[in-house]
């Protein structure tokens, strides 16, 4: 017991600030370098039907699930020597489904990416959705001239037109903040979308290269030789990782 009139000794505190908290990394996809295996559940081979493809981060897409949401092959991988590289569904109703989907925020800043190959004539949803109404990254080119689309739900999306060349390897960048939704890529300067509805709602997705139109499993796939090579996203910043895109061909204008 303490009499009266003692003090306690006096402890110093020392407050330790917290760390800046930085974006958070929900999708990180390269095809050379992530765990990818074929029909047989082995390492892929130049040229195999991909059935797995393990993500650094964002889960496990597979042909399975994609499968039983109404894809009939697999896709094609492609290590790019000879050729472009990439994974593409060869003409196919081909597709890779992750059982969890994959989900960017509503109401929050992100940053996305995607390393495509397009010719120079063809359609790509390259990120859908097998259980909504939804074609989440669409790019289009048709003799050159490109058609990109971001969208939330189906009916909130936004879009960039240009008559520049896109045919060929390029980096297309995202990106939303506040309530403006910008988009760039290789030879294609940022600009600002031309946007429907909201654009600042969340964006889930599960599939790669496909879709669904009904709500209710992939009817839609990408054309063939629309090539995926890479996909990046984080949210809690608008900020571009100028890493990321020196590593993949340059820095975005």
């Amino acid at each position: 017991m303490i009499g009266v009139g003692l003090s306690l000794p006096q402890v110093a505190v020392r407050r330790v600030a917290a760390a800046a908290s930085g974006p958070t990394v929900i999708l990180d996809a390269a095809y050379r370098t992530d765990t990818l295996l074929d029909q047989g559940l082995v390492p892929i081979t130049n040229g195999g039907e991909l059935d797995s493809w393990a993500m650094a981060t964002g889960g496990t897409f597979n042909y399975e699930t994609a499968f039983l949401a109404g894809a009939s092959a697999r896709p094609i991988w492609l290590l790019g020597t000879p050729g472009p590289g990439g994974v593409h569904t060869a003409g196919n109703n081909a597709a890779l489904t992750c059982a969890t989907p994959v989900t960017i925020p509503a109401a929050t800043d992100f940053v996305a990416y995607l390393k495509l190959v397009m010719p120079a004539s063809a359609s790509a949803c390259l990120i859908g959705n097998s259980a909504a109404a939804n074609r989440v990254i669409t790019v289009e080119t048709i003799e050159g001239e490109v058609s990109i689309n971001f969208s939330i739900d189906g009916s909130n999306y936004a879009g960039v037109f240009s008559s520049t060349d896109m045919e060929g390897t390029k980096l297309y960048r995202f990106r939303r903040s506040g309530s403006t939704l910008y988009i760039a890529a290789t030879g294609l300067a940022e600009s600002s979308a031309s946007v429907t509805g909201a654009i600042t709602g969340a964006a889930a997705f599960d599939t790669l290269l496909g879709y669904s139109s009904t709500g209710s499993g992939l009817t839609g796939f990408a054309a063939s030789g629309c090539y995926l090579q890479k996909a990046y996203i984080f949210h809690g910043s608008s900020t571009a990782d100028t890493t990321y895109e020196t590593n993949n061909g340059g820095v975005l204008s």
